[in-house]
């Protein structure tokens, strides 16, 4: 090609001589020896070229006739890095340039919460949370941040200049969590059967469904409740636990004594009660002639409580001696004993009978038997004194059977029966026997007969002369 072109100019020069222009035909053919080529190709094509600051196409492009020498090269694309160098270019050569544009990138930085999740740019993995990557090509990207026990995101990333990004992402758990409180704390929490800690506690990985959450506690009673959770749920559970009710029993020194609980009365002495409610409770007994004793007891959650009081005696002694004996002795309403005969002796006076634990005090004393009027009096007891009492009581007359002979009409206190004899006592201390033989009549006086005789009845013959002997 170079052959023909010196041909060329030749034939050029000596048609220009011919003309009288040699001069200026022979310098353009001295340049056009030297002259140089440029041949510029881009990846991708179509940059834009400048030689020297001048414009001279796009990529791909041939330049010629350049001047050998060194001349400075420009490449410009939108969206990539502009390429400058400078090049140098003998005469008569040709010079190939291949370039390849860098396209413009931009940082990004990916946080995830919680971090160490694993992130893929276009399905390629680059690393683990907090990440930056440096140059991340202009477009739309598909980000993917994943970690083990939390559901999978993806993330759309457009970059569209050098500008950089940040990227938070929230994973979301695959399983449940529980916060679980209690009142008190440090209760157990156990879910589906495993312990789990003491509240308050953070219970995460539960699986989706229906799962059974128990909460126990050393005097409270055992919590529990089915719960249902779903995939991503964080639910708080607060528990207040009930306690366990305690159990109170009261004893007393000696037994009986009266039990007041925050001044009810509730029983007596032993005394129990369950099912109390923990807290302080005010515990009172009363025991006749002995000092009364109180005391605040306190009854914790689940506790069985004995509480023991030994009274303190307040009280004397009565020392009774009755005529006739066999009466019986009551102190204040309450029997207290009975009077006994004396040995040896009919029962007309009765031996002493000591009755102890007198409350101090005045008291009153009542004597009573069957057949005898009731007889009442007051005295006054002194603390670890003995006081004495004697009774004597007047006989009741009160008729409970009658006897009819041919002359008379008897009604008396009867004695006894014999199939020979019957004995009435027709007045106080006037006995009777009549034969059954001469007697009319007899029977047992209605209740509304027995009434109470102090004299001898109206025409009753008192030489008893149908009596066959008078038993004084």
């Amino acid at each position: 090609m170079q052959n023909s072109l010196f041909l060329i100019c030749a034939r050029l020069g000596m048609l220009l001589l011919s003309l009288g222009c040699l001069p200026q035909v022979a310098q353009a053919n001295r340049d056009l020896q030297n002259a140089a080529s440029l041949i510029i190709t881009s990846d991708p094509p179509g940059a834009q070229v400048q030689i020297n600051r001048q414009v001279r196409g796009t990529t791909p492009l041939e330049l010629t006739n350049l001047a050998p020498g060194v001349h400075f090269v420009q490449l410009s694309l939108r969206d990539h890095d502009d390429y400058m160098a400078s090049v140098r270019l003998e005469a008569g050569m040709r010079h190939p340039l291949d370039l390849r544009l860098e396209p413009y990138r931009a940082a990004v930085l990916i946080h995830s919460q919680p971090e160490g999740a694993n992130v893929s740019l276009d399905g390629a993995h680059r690393g683990m949370t907090p990440l930056l990557l440096p140059a991340v090509d202009l477009g739309r990207h598909r980000v993917t941040v994943s970690r083990p026990g939390y559901q999978e995101r993806i993330v759309e990333l457009d970059v569209a200049g050098q500008t950089p990004q940040k990227i938070e992402v929230q994973l979301l758990t695959d399983s449940a969590t529980l916060r679980v409180e209690t009142e008190p704390a440090g209760a157990t929490i156990m879910l589906n059967g495993v312990p789990r800690g003491a509240a308050p506690v953070v219970i995460e990985r539960i699986p989706d469904g229906d799962s059974e959450i128990e909460i126990r506690a050393e005097g409270y009673a055992v919590f529990k409740q089915d719960i249902r959770l779903a995939a991503g749920d964080d639910e708080r559970l607060a528990v207040t636990l009930t306690p366990l009710p305690g159990t109170l029993k009261v004893v007393s020194i000696p037994e009986g004594a009266r039990v007041y609980l925050n001044n009810q009365l509730r029983g007596e002495t032993p005394f129990t009660m369950a099912e109390m409610t923990p807290g302080e409770y005010r515990v009172r007994v009363e025991l006749t002639a002995y000092d009364p004793m109180a005391r605040t007891v306190t009854i914790g959650r689940a506790a069985d409580v004995v509480e023991e009081f030994r009274l303190v005696a307040n009280c004397g002694e009565l020392r009774v001696v009755t005529a006739p004996a066999g009466v019986s002795v009551i102190i204040d309403g309450k029997l207290r004993g009975e009077t006994v005969a004396r040995s040896g002796a009919s029962d007309q006076i009765s031996e002493p009978l000591t009755i102890p634990l007198v409350a101090a005090g005045q008291r009153e004393v009542a004597f009573s038997r069957p057949g005898y009027f009731e007889q009442r009096t007051t005295i006054e007891i002194e603390r670890d004194e003995i006081a004495t009492l004697d009774a004597t009581l007047k006989r009741r007359f009160i008729p409970d059977y009658e006897v009819r002979t041919a002359s008379n009409v008897y009604r008396g206190v009867l004695i006894n029966i014999t199939p020979e004899v019957i004995r009435l006592e027709t007045e106080i201390g006037v006995i009777r026997a009549f034969q059954v033989k001469d007697i009319k009549g007899r029977r047992p006086l209605r209740d509304d007969e027995r009434a109470e005789i102090v004299a001898p009845p109206e025409g009753a013959n008192a030489g008893g002369e149908d009596a066959e002997a008078v038993e004084e």
